[in-house]
């Protein structure tokens, strides 16, 4: 990784982390994935309204498996500091074209590369159906984040 970049460990803290059964609307979904952030000041509702703006336009393209969803938008001024939470749906939240997301990921972008150490450590980890599996089996927060935090750091 190169200098500057966070990794996603270093973004995420158990505080960051919600695990519920399931949820009817993927909006609501998405700003429950982002209350922490929202909460700790980190990101603004205009940054939330931003990504769910995204997805209305765009469509489902947040997901980079079948499973995991990482909501974001473009840097707009409305992300204090880089900072990701998620939001783990043991049975998952119908997106629009009947696509389905267990895991919510937020990720709020201050610019366009500060978090692509972060990003890379998404894909990687959640390249791994097992990892998803573990985490949605995590029995609390802290257990799920311990699992990203155990996380091989790759070159």
């Amino acid at each position: 990784l190169e200098q500057g970049q966070q990794r996603l460990a270093d973004l995420i803290t158990p505080s960051r982390i919600q695990l519920i059964d399931s949820m009817d609307d993927w909006r609501q979904g998405i700003m429950l994935a982002a209350a922490p952030l929202l909460d700790e000041g980190l990101i603004t509702g205009h940054y939330v309204t931003a990504m769910l703006d995204c997805v209305e336009q765009y469509g489902p393209y947040i997901f980079i498996n079948p499973e995991v969803a990482l909501a974001h938008a473009k840097p707009n001024g409305h992300v204090h500091r880089l900072s990701a939470s998620m939001l783990l749906l043991r049975e998952g939240v119908v997106f629009p074209e009947g696509k389905i997301a267990q895991v919510i990921i937020v990720l709020g972008l201050v610019d366009d590369e500060q978090h692509l150490g972060a990003l890379k450590d998404v894909i990687d980890f959640f390249g791994d159906s097992q990892n998803t599996e573990q985490l949605l089996n995590s029995v609390n927060e802290v257990v799920a984040y311990s699992l990203l935090a155990s996380m091989p750091i790759s070159e």
